[in-house]
């Protein structure tokens, strides 16, 4: 989505925003563009272990190849694709003497939707990859490890907000601490997409084996 917005109540601004959902809790007011992902405490504490996500899903794509990014004063446009993104993350977090919170990815589920869904797809299921995914068949590099500017934030014992220093992947059967469920009509970046892309979803639940 393109939307207009005044900052400080006088000037005019434009800011590109995927639609999206997730486990986590948004602090306000937002003062500003910088480092949006800041604004958010992500995930939620979880010690569960599901087999995979499963949701109905339906999904409207301009499949314009041309991306449009907007933050603050300035539009630009250029090539690219925009998929709605899916995405389950389980992590092992903890907290050393500096108030700097570390984690290790336990758990890995994402699915991306590249083109518009002839009406509603039912009960599709996007499975969880325990430990290191990236050495199994079908891993994409945006399945990585959240790292560097691209971090995620959470709120230190301390009340401060910091970076999620994602640093490795853990064993297949290590404990599960956190979880970030994250669901979204694009993916190219903070304040970049194809405005007009649409991503409809129900009965999203966890599968676990019996």
């Amino acid at each position: 989505m393109l939307s207009s917005c005044k900052a400080a109540g006088v000037v005019d601004i434009n800011a590109v925003a995927a639609g999206t959902l997730y486990w986590g809790k948004l602090f306000e007011p937002i003062r500003g563009t910088k480092n949006p992902f800041a604004n958010i405490d992500w995930g939620i504490p979880f010690t569960r272990r599901p087999d995979a996500v499963v949701l109905d899903y339906k999904a409207f794509l301009q499949a314009s190849g041309t991306l449009t990014r907007a933050s603050a004063l300035r539009v630009t446009h250029f090539p690219g694709q925009d998929p709605c993104q899916v995405s389950l993350i389980l992590q092992h977090r903890w907290e050393d003497a500096e108030g700097n919170v570390h984690a290790e990815r336990v758990g890995t589920a994402f699915f991306r939707i590249e083109k518009s869904t002839d009406g509603w797809v039912k009960d599709h299921r996007i499975p969880v990859r325990y430990g290191d995914a990236s050495r199994m068949p079908g891993y994409q590099a945006y399945m990585g490890l959240i790292q560097g500017a691209g971090a995620l934030y959470t709120v230190n014992s301390q009340g401060k907000h910091v970076p999620i220093l994602e640093e490795g992947w853990a064993d297949a059967d290590a404990s599960v601490t956190h979880a970030i469920l994250r669901i979204a009509s694009g993916s190219a970046g903070e304040f970049t997409g194809e405005p007009g892309n649409i991503l409809w979803v129900d009965n999203l639940r966890l599968e676990y084996a019996r």
